[in-house]
């Protein structure tokens, strides 16, 4: 049974921090280490170097994270925010971001998967 499960979507700075912070509560050893981009809308974020993972130039932490998700974000077309739009009329254009992390993240995958993000587009229903 796994008891840690975050997921988070949302849009900004703020809330960006705060899910990562929580993310990192149950990373062991509180740095990743490594990172697969699957495709323009999937980061996935490993806490030990696994085979198929590209090695960070360093350890990063929580603030690190922050920085490195928040660029990867901001450098993605409006292609890979539309992929999760579905029916909207084009009014609205806030940019934002799905965060996952849990204790099954890495289940048919790495053991090592700590958080994987998306972009996504955040709407408000009329």
């Amino acid at each position: 049974m796994y008891n840690h499960h975050l997921e988070v979507s949302g849009k900004g700075d703020i809330q960006l921090r705060l899910a990562i912070a929580l993310a990192f509560q149950h990373i062991p050893g509180k740095k990743l280490e490594s990172y697969i981009e699957d495709g323009p809308s999937i980061l996935q974020l490993f806490w030990h170097q696994t085979g198929e993972a590209h090695p960070l130039p360093f350890t990063h932490n929580a603030e690190q994270t922050f920085e490195l998700v928040k660029g990867w974000l901001q450098s993605r077309d409006n292609e890979a925010y539309l992929e999760s739009a579905g029916d909207m009329d084009g009014s609205e254009e806030p940019k934002g971001f799905r965060l996952l992390a849990t204790e099954d993240a890495g289940s048919g995958g790495s053991p090592y998967l700590a958080i994987q993000v998306s972009p996504i587009w955040c709407h408000y229903p009329k």
